[in-house]
């Protein structure tokens, strides 16, 4: 028998396990909703405030938005190499 088989054992797994699928269905309904909203926006809704900018401004906003995906996508990275190599909250 090893740690994990004692771990898994008692009247309370069964109450996490239920709650990590609640978590993990909440997760995917919620990224499902957000693929739905930009794929519905991007299609059918205008954008009065983005036609309106000028070049210079168009700019600025590109600059700055092209910053904040690097910072997301450094975050991502760290904190995949956090719950899977470090934390490891699912094992």
């Amino acid at each position: 028998m090893d740690s994990t088989d004692t771990l898994c054992q008692g009247p309370c797994m069964r109450h996490c396990t239920q709650r990590s699928a609640l978590v993990a269905n909440i997760a995917i309904i919620y990224m499902l909703t957000c693929i739905f909203y930009l794929a519905y926006t991007n299609a059918y809704v205008s954008t009065p405030f983005a036609d309106s900018l000028t070049e210079e401004q168009r700019t600025i906003k590109m600059e700055s938005a092209s910053i904040r995906g690097r910072v997301f996508a450094f975050s991502a990275i760290v904190s995949t190499y956090i719950v899977w190599y470090q934390w490891k909250p699912f094992q």
